[in-house]
């Protein structure tokens, strides 16, 4: 590029976006080195990324004879079959998060019974699998999580919202989780008092 009759050379150098050589009429020489312009997106850091979340089932067990709470397909059982699907009952989080805790199945030696919670262990239970993650407490968007005693069936279902037929509430409130899409549209018309136990 021409400039008054001297030559401007422009580089690039890592780092640094240009360097300028100027000959100018005078024959002197002059180098400047800049850093290159900040950019707006460098400006403020990224947003974190979503969250990986599950949807949680409930599965009939016909080896067990009981219903498990878990995310992905049904279990495998013996002769090759898998658990029966029945329905979504919330969304979880797939991995780790600021303010969740890992929630577990637990085999219950007394009960001989699957149950689903976060740690610690209920009286006479062994930890099993990690399951997914919960919010450990209300955070915008969930729903309470409870253990229900389902007298029929003889063992603790997990769930938002009331207590299921033939249920009475045993536990207090195990985690917080997102509901279920069709919940959350519901939800979504309630006002926000309201909504926290409606899912």
């Amino acid at each position: 590029e021409l400039r008054d009759a001297g030559l401007l050379v422009r580089l690039g150098l890592g780092g640094f976006g240009e360097v300028s050589v100027d000959l100018g009429r005078l024959g002197l020489s002059s180098h400047v080195l800049r850093p290159p312009p900040r950019r707006k997106e460098d400006a403020t850091p990224p947003p974190p990324p979503p969250l990986e979340l599950v949807t949680v089932h409930d599965f009939w067990n016909a080896e067990l004879k009981q219903l498990t709470f878990h995310p992905g397909d049904g279990w495998l059982l013996a002769g090759g079959a898998h658990e029966e699907r029945k329905g979504p009952q919330f969304v979880a989080l797939a991995r780790a998060a600021p303010g969740a805790v890992p929630v577990y199945d637990w085999w219950s030696n007394k009960l001989k019974k699957l149950s689903l919670h976060p740690e610690p262990a209920w009286e006479g239970e062994t930890r099993r699998g990690l399951q997914f993650y919960a919010h450990a407490a209300p955070a915008k968007g969930t729903v309470p999580v409870r253990a229900f005693w389902h007298d029929k069936l003889k063992q603790f279902t997990v769930h938002s919202g009331g207590a299921w037929v033939r249920e009475e509430t045993e536990r207090a409130t195990l985690f917080h989780a997102y509901p279920v899409p069709v919940a959350r549209a519901r939800l979504a018309r309630l006002p926000w008092g309201d909504a926290r136990d409606a899912a």
